[in-house]
């Protein structure tokens, strides 16, 4: 009798002592097929279970894995808020510093993110090496960060803020007079 042949009757006995529900029994069934995917050798342990960590052991464990402060992940998918920032800036006080820093932004974004057939989101921005390049291009890119991008380099008379308010998915409006 094969080894595998043993070890199913030893499951089939166990089985036959405890009163398992059907949700028990189904579980045993793709447990059963997948043993037979693969040999699994006598030497195979399970895992050791999981205790589920608290919010203050998670969030350490985050900073020591991914190396970045609290409140912050690792996935860039291009979110405009920072973009939106410098160009209020710009607009706010005129300082070309503002256009000179978003124009850094913009080369370190396209460069670090373009893909044959556009942008994508970038895995682990903490990584010094080469960006692993998720594959998805969200509509905000698009829609507002590419926006804000356009305006920082626009006339302050195209969509001025003293006529118009940005919304948070950066349509404009005209302000009420």
């Amino acid at each position: 009798m094969s080894r595998q042949s043993q070890q199913r009757k030893k499951l089939k006995k166990l089985h036959d002592n405890l009163d398992l529900n059907s949700n028990a029994a189904s579980r045993q069934d793709t447990t059963e097929d997948s043993w037979d995917q693969k040999p699994i050798s006598d030497l195979w342990l399970p895992p050791e279970p999981v205790k589920p960590l608290s919010h203050e052991e998670y969030i350490q464990q985050r900073l020591e894995t991914e190396h970045i402060p609290p409140g912050f992940v690792s996935l860039n998918d291009k979110r405009p808020e920072a973009i939106e920032s410098v160009w209020y800036m710009y607009r706010i006080t005129g300082d070309p510093s503002w256009q000179e820093k978003g124009w850094r932004m913009f080369e370190a974004v396209i460069k670090a993110t373009q893909t044959e057939d556009g942008h994508s989101a970038i895995h682990d921005v903490s990584s010094t090496e080469d960006p692993v390049k998720e594959d998805s291009m969200e509509s905000f890119w698009l829609a507002e960060t590419l926006k804000y991008f356009y305006l920082l380099f626009t006339t302050p008379d195209v969509i001025s803020l003293d006529e118009w308010v940005l919304n948070t998915e950066a349509h404009p409006f005209r302000r009420p007079t």
